[in-house]
């Protein structure tokens, strides 16, 4: 017990002590009532620093996003994306999958037009309706972006890196994508190696990140794209899959597979070829197809380059003379009057050749050439690009280290830099030890072609050719008699291409003999790929003449199924053969409906309408779907005569054909819309419909404003409200992107259709048997919504019932989605004739 006898207060400190106390709970109690202020204040502060270290890791991913963006072009050389680009389209169904529908009207020119993702080419200068990638992706979707070398899918997935970059998305609706992280990347930056001890996949992503952040940040770069990509604020653009090899595809499927999993809410978009999709369409990513040049797409880039170049290097290279001053317009004269197809590389080298003097003749090989000696001259010979592009093609790879590449140039001497050279700064290089390394004449011509874009190399060491059609082609300037060609081979992008020009060089080919030949796959998958060597070979070879005779021969055939002749077609229309519009005129003829029908369309695709006399009798053909396809063919047509013609359908025709002829009318300024804000006054009802349905196309606000005023004005409730829904189309073009993938066993419509026939569907169970019963069983719209989903399910009951379903579909649509489903299921297990023997 403590001794208090001598305890005692001293007055003065006391109450010191206690007014002290008192003061301090007299200002605690004031700053109570402050404290959420404060709190708010000190939150706000927090947030902002950790908005500045999250600003400091996204800010130079983006740029290095768009940085590659906009020199991931071929003529990135000479102008900038920005400069020369045509906005890049998607093509999608032309009926949805879900049998819920899309609520709102779908154009009758995409009700009629054949889905042809694998051959875009043949609907190009229809009409048809096309969104952005963007668009595509405002749902919350993950795509596979599927088209040829050369389609444009690189440029499509720059682009939008670019406008996620700047914040210039066309969804404006859509705030997501204006606020998302690009990840931009090829296959070939991602080292499987560096996965962390985990097996967390992001490892990955974020070992192909460090290198573009500074030093001090890389240790936060792992938490700052975990928490961005699980606030669903990333998206991952992959490109390259088309270019991988089959043997490595499958690396690469488990990868994506894995982050999905750990990782839904990163929203990926990944460029594949439509020849071989391993698998991809399995992890639930939608498949959408680049939409082909019109016309007017190629008119509009060549009117882009002649600025350009006019601008950037007309002045350097014409110096004040006058022979050069009408060059531009000259070969622009010259290139539009050329009625060819192309694909946007192929259009860009011959535009390119045109303008740089080099252009030999007006043909890819011409055009590749020129390309390939501006991009290799004078440093690299010509022999050691073809040997080092056919050495990967027999490698069955895609890509060598920089040591490889190095090595195979030295057996052939390049030629050494001229003394003095300023050009590359590529005399010398330090090296690790500091001392001044002098470069080998291979090295110069490595980094002379790395500059020059001919190759690309990428940050784990490894390099490639820029494009796969680049690449074939070299290649097949080495190729043996036989093309090293296999029956049973499965061939990549690079070994597709090869062949493909191998074939337009040779009379006869293996592998051309082989595709006439097949007689176990019914829908003809090893003949269109070969097809495809015919826009590259000369008309007078021997076996060019065989394939085509085995296309008429088919196309007359009832067996073959319709949407087979509809790409049987689309091999002619590609050919640029000067034959094929005269056989066409002479297949309006024909007796049978289906090649009338072919025919029509083919020459529309062709643009080859020209006088009344081709139209005259079919505009009233008996089949229906004649009359529309001959009004889809007119639509691109400025002909004065073709115009009067439309003009008198659009007052007279039937209700299709005059709805067709109204939204041709849309896409043809200045003309085509003055007629159709006319015919708004005209007293037939059809008529005005159909006016409205044209400026139902066109994506401006004085169209909308108009639409929204007849919505209002007009007297007749069908006008009323097709204009309504004209406007909210227009308004909202995102209606036609496809939904996230939803597994069948979770789909309502699945569910429904099991219960009506009193079964249930467990859950995660993939549902095959289901989907095979609704396939068989289900409505017309439960059918297509069944075929859609079982493209991801490889295996050979699946395929079996698609090709019986192919085989006894009596409606068009079904008939199209049970093929297309067919086609991705045997571009994912390329064992055709095993699968549906």
């Amino acid at each position: 017990m403590p001794d208090l006898t001598n305890f005692s207060l001293d007055p003065l400190s006391f109450w010191i002590g206690m007014a002290a106390a008192t003061v301090l709970w007299w200002l605690i109690g004031k700053l109570k009532s402050q404290f959420p202020g404060f709190k708010n204040y000190f939150q706000k502060i927090f947030a902002y620093v950790q908005k500045r270290r999250a600003a400091d890791i996204a800010y130079p991913i983006k740029l290095a996003a768009l940085r590659r963006a906009q020199t991931e072009h071929l003529a990135k050389c000479l102008f900038s994306l920005d400069d020369i680009l045509i906005p890049p389209r998607l093509v999608l169904p032309r009926i949805p999958g879900d049998p819920k529908g899309i609520p709102h009207a779908i154009p009758v020119i995409d009700q009629i037009l054949p889905y042809t993702p694998d051959f875009p080419e043949l609907t190009a200068n229809f009409g048809g309706t096309t969104i952005s990638l963007s668009q595509a992706l405002s749902k919350g979707a993950n795509l596979v972006l599927i088209g040829c070398p050369g389609s444009g899918k690189t440029i499509a997935l720059a682009n939008l890196a670019t406008e996620i970059a700047r914040g210039q998305t066309e969804v404006a609706a859509d705030k997501l994508l204006n606020r998302t992280l690009p990840i931009f990347l090829h296959v070939l930056d991602l080292d499987f190696s560096r996965q962390d001890e985990t097996g967390d996949p992001l490892g990955i992503l974020i070992d192909a990140l460090e290198s573009e952040v500074s030093i001090f940040s890389r240790k936060r770069l792992g938490p700052f794209l975990k928490n961005t990509i699980e606030k669903g604020e990333a998206i991952l653009l992959l490109d390259g899959f088309d270019e991988l090899p089959v043997q490595q595809t499958g690396l690469y499927r488990i990868f994506l597979k894995e982050i999905l999993t750990k990782y839904p809410s990163l929203q990926i978009v990944v460029a594949a070829s439509p020849d071989y999709l391993d698998g991809l369409l399995g992890l639930g990513l939608y498949p959408v197809a680049m939409a082909a040049w019109s016309t007017k797409d190629r008119q509009d880039f060549l009117y882009k380059w002649k600025n350009a170049w006019e601008r950037e290097i007309k002045a350097k290279i014409n110096d004040g003379a006058k022979a050069l001053t009408n060059y531009g317009e000259l070969l622009t004269g010259w290139l539009e009057a050329e009625n060819k197809i192309f694909s946007p590389l192929e259009w860009t080298l011959l535009v390119w050749g045109a303008f740089n003097g080099e252009l030999g003749g007006f043909g890819i090989h011409q055009a590749l050439d020129s390309y390939i000696h501006w991009a290799s001259h004078p440093f690299t010979p010509r022999l050691a690009l073809e040997s080092l592009a056919f050495e990967t093609y027999m490698k069955g790879v895609n890509s060598q280290t920089y040591d490889e590449v190095e090595n195979f140039f030295a057996k052939f001497h390049p030629k050494n830099l001229p003394a003095g050279n300023t050009e590359n700064n590529l005399q010398t290089q330090k090296s690790p030890n500091k001392r001044t390394k002098k470069i080998t004449s291979s090295q110069r011509a490595i980094n002379s072609l790395l500059e020059r874009g001919l190759l690309i190399e990428h940050r784990t060491g490894l390099i490639r050719f820029s494009n796969p059609l680049v690449a074939g082609y070299l290649a097949s300037h080495i190729l043996g008699n036989d093309g090293y060609f296999s029956s049973t081979q499965s061939f990549c992008t690079i070994e597709l291409t090869a062949l493909q020009f191998w074939t337009s060089k040779r009379n006869t080919s293996h592998w051309i003999d082989a595709a006439l030949q097949e007689k176990d796959d019914p829908i003809y998958r090893k003949l269109l790929q070969a097809g495809r060597a015919l826009k590259y070979s000369p008309p007078g070879l021997k076996w060019h003449g065989e394939y085509l005779k085995k296309i008429l021969t088919l196309m007359h055939d009832d067996r073959v199924f319709m949407p087979v002749k509809i790409r049987l077609l689309a091999m002619l229309v590609l050919s640029n053969d000067p034959s094929i519009p005269a056989l066409f005129h002479q297949l309006l003829n024909s007796k049978k409906r289906e090649v009338r029908f072919l025919s029509v369309l083919g020459l529309g695709a062709l643009g080859e309408i020209r006088s009344t006399n081709d139209i005259a009798r079919l505009i009233s053909d008996p089949d229906s779907r004649i009359r529309e396809t001959v009004c889809l063919a007119l639509s691109s047509s400025k002909c004065p005569q073709i115009m009067q013609i439309k003009h008198d359908i659009l007052q007279q025709g039937d209700e299709n054909q005059r709805i067709i002829v109204a939204e041709s009318f849309a896409l043809q300024p200045p003309e085509g819309p003055e007629i159709l804000v006319s015919a708004l006054s005209s007293q037939d009802i059809l008529t005005r419909r159909a006016a409205v349905a044209g400026l139902s196309r066109i994506k401006e606000e004085w169209a909308i404003e108009l639409l929204e005023k007849i919505a209002i004005e007009d007297g007749q409730w069908v006008v009323k409200n097709a204009a309504l829904q004209g406007a909210e189309g227009l308004n909202n073009l995102s209606l036609f992107a496809p939904p996230p993938y939803t597994p069948p066993a979770e789909s309502s419509w699945l569910i429904s259709f099991a219960s009506r026939h009193g079964l249930g569907i467990p859950a995660g169970d993939p549902a095959i048997d289901m989907l095979l019963f609704a396939l068989n069983a289900g409505s017309s719209e439960e059918k297509i919504a069944a075929a859609d989903y079982l493209k991801g399910f490889p295996n050979r009951e699946v395929i079996q019932e698609l090709l019986k379903t192919l085989q006894t579909a009596s409606e068009e649509i079904l008939q199209e989605r049970a093929y297309l489903a067919l086609n991705y299921l045997l571009s994912s297990d390329m064992t055709d004739s095993n699968q549906i023997a």
